[in-house]
């Protein structure tokens, strides 16, 4: 069974930037450290590349990968930030990505500069903030198809 969701560019960059950091950042809030172990960590290392992979993938084919310049620009990360992307998970994968972005939102609501430095995809540029990726964890809650 699989969970199928439909995201903004925005939503999904912050999807790689929270399964990319569940492999490698050490969580130093107290409860979200708590949520995360090393069975998820590990779990997450080939979701977070399946996920980075589709999304790098995606961006080529619609031209968005790079900029002409030969370096991101705002005006990239806003085009990128337009898209809509299917994802595709299983429930086992989906319930991880729920874990991650709860972990992260519970790290980083208070510090969100910190996460836009750490998370990959230069996060600063696209219009979210902490309150969307709280929303976002509940977008892969849905009916399974």
């Amino acid at each position: 069974m699989k969970i199928e969701v439909k995201l903004s560019g925005s939503e999904m960059a912050l999807l790689v930037a929270a399964t990319g950091l569940l492999c490698d950042w050490p969580f130093e809030v107290a409860e979200a450290k708590s949520m995360v172990h090393e069975d998820e960590k590990r779990a997450a290392e080939s979701l977070s590349e399946r996920l980075s992979s589709e999304w790098r993938e995606f961006l080529a084919r619609a031209g968005l990968w790079d900029d002409p310049s030969g370096r991101w620009t705002r005006e990239l990360i806003e085009k990128r930030a337009g898209q809509q992307v299917q994802v595709s998970l299983s429930l086992t994968d989906a319930s991880l990505v729920r874990l991650v972005i709860r972990a992260t939102f519970t790290e980083f609501k208070d510090n969100w500069g910190e996460f836009c430095i750490v998370g990959t995809g230069a996060l600063h540029w696209y219009p979210v903030g902490p309150a969307e990726l709280d929303r976002l964890a509940e977008r892969f809650a849905g009916d399974p198809q």
